[in-house]
C-alpha cells in the first residue's frame, strides 16, 4: 500500500459564468494577436493558462499555451527566448495536468532554447532542468534525473544562496529521488536539510514546512517506523487543512498517507474511512485521473481487500490500472503495482487465467526496467529491485498452479517459470562476472582496454554520484565548494567519455550490446551446456514456500518447497551458530553441530529431487535467501539417528552430501554459459602463480584467520596501521602459498610475503600474467565497525596508514585490479560474505570484486577458518589437483574428505573445520 509524495496541485473548475464568460473574451483576443509581439503573445497564453488551471479547467489551459505557440511560430519567433518560456509552460501544464508523455518534448526545446539564450547557469537553466528532472522521477527515469537536480541545485545555490527558498524545493525533491532509489541515510539528510531551510524561512505551520514533514514521514515509513510516520502525516494534514484548505491534491495525498500508515498497524476501518473521504466522488471515473488519485484508488482496494470486501477492492484496482496506464504508460512501476493487487485478488477468487494474465504483464515492466544499463553498477540496485521480487514470487505461484491444473502446458510453463527466477535473482555479483566476460571474450588489445575503461568509469561515475550527495546533505557552513566543483566537471567528463565509449564499442564489437546486458538463459540452452554427470540446482526463496529447478541433460523440473524466507532463516541461522569459531579459545569450545536439523533441511530443499540425482556427481547451485550463507556439503542425506554426537570421530561416519557430490556455486544462471562459452581460460597469463600472504604482524600466532574489526580504526575510514600491525601473525601462510607455487610450478620470486605483501606491491604488481592467484591472511568482515561498509585482507602495513596503502586490501580496491586468472584462492575467514550493504545479496563483497577484476572462479569461505586446516585444505586440493585431471570442485570435495578423516587432528571430522570453504565459478576446469 504505497505512500506518496506531495508535488502538485490539481483542483477541480472553480469558473463562474460571469469568469467563464471572461476567458472566452481572453482566449479570442490571443487568437487575433497574431500582429502583437512575441513577449505579450507569450505572456498572454501564460497568464489566461495558469488562471484556467487554477480553475481545473486544464483543457483548455493546454489549449491556450498550444494557441500561444501556433501564434509564435507564425511570427517565426520559434528560436526566441518567448517561444522557450510557453514551451515550458506547455510542458509545466501538462505534468501537472498528469499528461506527462506530452511534457518531455517541450521541456527538452525549452531547455535547449534557454541555454543558448541565457547559458547553463541561469536561473531560467535551472528552473527547466528541475522540471525535467521532476518528470523522469515521475517516470521512474531515476538515473537520467540524478544529474539533472544537481545541476539545478547548484545553480539556485549560486544565485539565491544555499539556504534559500528554490534550494529547500530542489533538496526536498532530490530527497525524494534518493528515497525511491532507497538510498535511506541520504534520502533523510536531504529532506532534513530542506526542512531545516523551510522552517527558518515560514515557520513551522506552512504548507512547504508540511511537505518536507510528509516526505520524512514517507521515509520513517519505509525503514517500518510507522508509529512517527503516522505521527508525522497527521501533523501534516493538519497544518494542510489549516493553511491551505483548497489544496485538494495535498489534502488527498496526505490523507492517503495516514492511512497506509494506519492500515499497516491494523487500522483496517479508519484507513478505509480516510481514503474514502479523500477521494471526491464528484470528479467521477470517467475522465484521466493523474497519479496521486490512482494510487489513492489502488490503497482503498487494498483496504476492501483486508475487510473482505473482494468486489469492491477489483473495481479499484481495475479504475487504478487504467488511470495509471493513461497518465504514467504501460511500463510505469505504479502501474506493475496495481496489476500485481488485481492478480492477487483474481487468484483468490479462481480466476488463475485473469491473474496470470495481469501478473505477467507486471513482471514485464519490472524486467524491462531491470535490463536498463543506467540501473546498473549502482550501489543498492539489487536492494532497490527486492520490492519486485513479490510479484515475481506471484507469478512462479500462479504458473506451478496453472501446470497442475493444466498438466499438458506444464512444461511450457516449467520453462516461463525458469526464466522469470533469473529476472527476479539477477545480483551484482551476476553483473561484475557479466563485466568480466564481456571483457575475456573480446580478447586482448585495444578493444579489452575500452571497455574496462568505460566499465570503470561507470563506477567512477556513481562513486561521484554519491560524494556529491554527501556534499550536498550537509549545512551550508560546512560544504567544501571547490571540491563540489571538481567533483561535478569530473562528472560531466565522464558522461561524455562513457557515452563516446559505448558508441565506439556498438559499433566496432557487435557481440557487445548482448554480452554486456544478458538475458535470462532459456532451460534448453542450459541443458546445452551441461556434462552428463552435471545437474544444475535453481533456487527461489519466497514468503511462503520456496521453487526449485533440477536441469539435466536429458530432465527440467520444477519443485515447490513447503519451506519459506523465515523458515530457511531460522534453520541456517540455527546451523552456522554451531559453525561460529569466534568464541573458540580450544577444541573444547567448538559446538555439537545439530545434524537432525540439517537433514530436515536437507529433505525440505533437496530431498524432492533426490531420486532425479543418482546419476550425478556434480551439482552447480545458484542460491537465493538464506541458502547463499551455507554450504550444501554440511546437510546429511540419511536421517541420522543422533540429533549431536560427542565424539569427534562419529562425524567422520556421517552421511554428508559433500560425500555424494562435488558442489560449484555460480552468482546466476546466466554465468555458466558466460563462464564456459565466452570467458575461456586464461591466454594473457604467462606465470602459473603468484602467491600473496604472511603479512608483517607483531602478535604471536594466531589461530584463525579473522578479524575484530574495531581494534583497528580510531576515527575515519583509514586504518590504524599500528593496530593493524598488532594483529596475531599466520606464519603458517608462507609455507602453504609455497607449498602451492611449487605443485604448480612457480618461482620463489611469485610469492609477496612478509615485508613484499603491501597493498602498494600488489598494485603495482602485473596480476594479469598470473593464472592463479592465492591470498592467504586474515579476512575482514563488512560492517563490523562504524565508518567502514565494506571486507578487506589483511595486508603488511606501512609506518603510517594512508589512503593509498592502509595495510587493508578493500573490495574496492580488489576492483581497481586488473585480472586474467583462471582461479583466485581467498584463503581467509568470511570471503564469500556480503559487502555490508542493509539487505544486499551474498556474495556481494570480495568475491564481486575480484570476479570484476578478471577472475573466472574462486575459492570463498562461509565463516572463520582455522588456519592449521586452511593449509591443509588449499595444499591437499592442489596436490589431487596436480595429480590428476580432476576439476576444482572435486579436487576441494577430495582435500575435504581428507580433512575430514585426518587421523592426527581428529577434531578437523567436525564441520567446522572443513566445510567453509566452495568453490564459485568455473568449477569444472582442471589446472
Amino acid at each position: 500500500m504505497p505512500a506518496a509524495a506531495i508535488e502538485t496541485t490539481h483542483n477541480p473548475s472553480r469558473l463562474s459564468t460571469e469568469d467563464r464568460k471572461s476567458v472566452e473574451r481572453a482566449l479570442s483576443h490571443l487568437k487575433k494577436a497574431e500582429t502583437g509581439s512575441a513577449s505579450k503573445i507569450a505572456d498572454a497564453s501564460a497568464r489566461l493558462a495558469d488562471r484556467l488551471y487554477r480553475a481545473g479547467e486544464h483543457g483548455s489551459a493546454i489549449y491556450s499555451l498550444r494557441l500561444g505557440l501556433t501564434l509564435l511560430e507564425k511570427q517565426r519567433a520559434t528560436t526566441s527566448i518567448w517561444y522557450a518560456k510557453t514551451l515550458h509552460r506547455y510542458g509545466v501544464v501538462n505534468y501537472m495536468a498528469g499528461r506527462y508523455a506530452e511534457c518531455e518534448a517541450p521541456y527538452r526545446e525549452a531547455l535547449s532554447l534557454t541555454e543558448a539564450a541565457f547559458g547553463p547557469n541561469h536561473y531560467d537553466t535551472g528552473v527547466i532542468l528541475n522540471n525535467i528532472a521532476e518528470l523522469y522521477r515521475t517516470l521512474g527515469r531515476l538515473d537520467e534525473a540524478e544529474p539533472l537536480y544537481q545541476r539545478a541545485i547548484a545553480i539556485f545555490e549560486s544565485a539565491r544562496g544555499p539556504s534559500s527558498a528554490i534550494v529547500a524545493d530542489l533538496l526536498n525533491n532530490y530527497g525524494g529521488l534518493q528515497l525511491a532509489r532507497n538510498n535511506h541515510k541520504q534520502a533523510e539528510r536531504l529532506f532534513n536539510r530542506s526542512l531545516e531551510n523551510r522552517r527558518m524561512l515560514f515557520g513551522n505551520n506552512h504548507p512547504k514546512t508540511a511537505e518536507s514533514l510528509n516526505n520524512l514521514a514517507l521515509l520513517h515509513e519505509r525503514l517500518g517506523q510507522n508509529a512517527n510516520a503516522e505521527e508525522l502525516f497527521a501533523e501534516v494534514l493538519s497544518i494542510l487543512k489549516a493553511t491551505n484548505p483548497r489544496q485538494e491534491e495535498r489534502i488527498e495525498i496526505a490523507a492517503a498517507n495516514l492511512a497506509s500508515t494506519k492500515f499497516k498497524s491494523g487500522k483496517h476501518a479508519e484507513a478505509a474511512k480516510l481514503l474514502e473521504a479523500a477521494i471526491d466522488d464528484s470528479n467521477g471515473y470517467g475522465n484521466s485521473i493523474p497519479a496521486y488519485r490512482a494510487n489513492t484508488i489502488n490503497n482503498l482496494g487494498v483496504v476492501y481487500d483486508a475487510l473482505g470486501r473482494s468486489q469492491d477492492a477489483a473495481k479499484m484496482y481495475r479504475i487504478a490500472v487504467e488511470e495509471n496506464r493513461k497518465t504514467l504508460g504501460r511500463s510505469h512501476p505504479l502501474v506493475a503495482q496495481n496489476l500485481y493487487s488485481l492478480a492477487l485478488r483474481q487468484q483468490d477468487n479462481n480466476d488463475r487465467e485473469g491473474a496470470l494474465s495481469h501478473i505477467r504483464e507486471a513482471s514485464r515492466i519490472y524486467a524491462e526496467r531491470k535490463g536498463r544499463q543506467s540501473e546498473r553498477f549502482t550501489q543498492h540496485s539489487w536492494a532497490k529491485w527486492k520490492t519486485a521480487k513479490t510479484v515475481f514470487t506471484t507469478h512462479l505461484d500462479l504458473l506451478y498452479e496453472q501446470g497442475v491444473a493444466q498438466p499438458e502446458d506444464r512444461h511450457d510453463l516449467i520453462s516461463e517459470g525458469f526464466l522469470i527466477a533469473q529476472t527476479a535473482m539477477e545480483s551484482s555479483t551476476q553483473d561484475a562476472l557479466s563485466q568480466m566476460a564481456v571483457r575475456l571474450s573480446s580478447g586482448e588489445g585495444k578493444l579489452a582496454k575500452l571497455i574496462r575503461g568505460n566499465q570503470d568509469a561507470y563506477l567512477r561515475l556513481r562513486d561521484i554520484d554519491s560524494l556529491l550527495i554527501d556534499e550536498l546533505s550537509l549545512p551550508p557552513a560546512e560544504r567544501d565548494i571547490a571540491k563540489e566543483e571538481m567533483l561535478r566537471n569530473e562528472q560531466a567528463a565522464l558522461v561524455v567519455s562513457i557515452r563516446q565509449g559505448e558508441n565506439r564499442l556498438l559499433s566496432t564489437y557487435p557481440k557487445y550490446a548482448a554480452l554486456n546486458n544478458p538475458a535470462p538463459l532459456a532451460a534448453i540452452d542450459v541443458q546445452a551446456l551441461l556434462a552428463e554427470d552435471e545437474a544444475m540446482l535453481l533456487y527461489f526463496v519466497g514468503e511462503r514456500h520456496s521453487f526449485l529447478w533440477l536441469i539435466k541433460s536429458d530432465l527440467v523440473e520444477i519443485e515447490r518447497l513447503e519451506i519459506g524466507r523465515e523458515g530457511l532463516n531460522k534453520i541456517v541461522r540455527s546451523l552456522r551458530r554451531s559453525l561460529d569459531a569466534s568464541h573458540m579459545e580450544d577444541i573444547s569450545d567448538i559446538r555439537a553441530f545439530d545434524l537432525k536439523k540439517a537433514h530436515k533441511l536437507y529433505q525440505a530443499i533437496i530431498g524432492p529431487v533426490a531420486s532425479a540425482l543418482t546419476d550425478i556427481t556434480h551439482l552447480i547451485v545458484i542460491a537465493d535467501g538464506a541458502l547463499q550463507s551455507l554450504p550444501l556439503g554440511v546437510l546429511p542425506t540419511i536421517k541420522p539417528i543422533k540429533r549431536s554426537l560427542a565424539d569427534f570421530e562419529d562425524y567422520r561416519d556421517v552421511p554428508w552430501l559433500v560425500k555424494k557430490y562435488a558442489v560449484t556455486v555460480l552468482p546466476s544462471v546466466n554465468s555458466l554459459k558466460q563462464l564456459r562459452q565466452f570467458a575461456g581460460r586464461s591466454s594473457a597469463g604467462s606465470r602459473p602463480f603468484a602467491g600473496i600472504g604472511d603479512p608483517l604482524l607483531d602478535k604471536g600466532e594466531g589461530a584463525t584467520r579473522g578479524v575484530d574489526a574495531r581494534q583497528l580504526f580510531t576515527g575515519g575510514p583509514i586504518a590504524d596501521a599500528d593496530l593493524v600491525r598488532k594483529l596475531p601473525r599466520l606464519a603458517d601462510t608462507r609455507s602453504e602459498l609455497d607449498t602451492i607455487r611449487r605443485l604448480l610450478g612457480g618461482g620463489p620470486e611469485d610469492l609477496l610475503t612478509g615485508e613484499k605483501a603491501t597493498e602498494r606491491r600488489v598494485r603495482n604488481t602485473d596480476l594479469s600474467l598470473y593464472r592463479h592467484i592465492a591470498f592467504a591472511t586474515h579476512g575482514l568482515l563488512a560492517g563490523e565497525f562504524p565508518g567502514v561498509a565494506e571486507p578487506a585482507l589483511v595486508l603488511t602495513p606501512p609506518e603510517v596508514g594512508s589512503a593509498e596503502d592502509d595495510g587493508l586490501l578493500t573490495a574496492s580496491e580488489v576492483a581497481k585490479l586488473n585480472l586474467d586468472a583462471d582461479w583466485v584462492i581467498l584463503s581467509a575467514c568470511n570471503t564469500a560474505a556480503a559487502d555490508g550493504t542493509p539487505g544486499s545479496e551474498g556474495l556481494s563483497g570480495l568475491a564481486r570484486a575480484f570476479f570484476y577484476a578478471g577472475a573466472r572462479a574462486l575459492l570463498v569461505s562461509h565463516w572463520a577458518v582455522d588456519s592449521a586446516a586452511a593449509v591443509s585444505m588449499t595444499t591437499g586440493m592442489f596436490n589431487e589437483l596436480a595429480a590428476k585431471e580432476l576439476g576444482r570442485s572435486e579436487a576441494l570435495r577430495r582435500a575435504q574428505l581428507a580433512l575430514m578423516n585426518d587421523p592426527q587432528r581428529v577434531h578437523f571430522s567436525h564441520p567446522i573445520f572443513w566445510a567453509p570453504f566452495i568453490v564459485v565459478g568455473e568449477g569444472t576446469s582442471a589446472l
